[in-house]
């Protein structure tokens, strides 16, 4: 399976890969690892991003019915919440 792997080099100690909401595949890194080093982490975490990737995308697949609310709709929850807790506070 192919991945979206974007690798960012920074000043840390460890190496860590992080997959993300769209389905990239963030791979962080210190900066004086050799990207050699690097791919060979990557194909030896294959079988956890597999797995990993699977679960995110069947996260997003529930995800996928819920409508989120309108601007209108939300307006609407502060301005009951703002009497009801006006009149809590009272």
């Amino acid at each position: 399976m192919k991945y979206n792997i974007e690798i960012i080099k920074s000043n840390r100690r460890t190496i860590s890969i992080e997959i993300k909401k769209d389905l990239r595949v963030i791979v962080r890194a210190p900066k004086r690892m050799d990207n050699r080093d690097i791919l060979h982490f990557i194909e030896e975490k294959r079988e956890w991003l597999e797995v990993n990737m699977a679960k995110m995308k069947q996260y997003i697949d529930s995800k996928a019915d819920i409508v989120p609310y309108t601007d209108e709709q939300i307006k609407e929850f502060i301005m009951a919440a703002r009497t009801d807790l006006t009149k809590r506070v009272r």
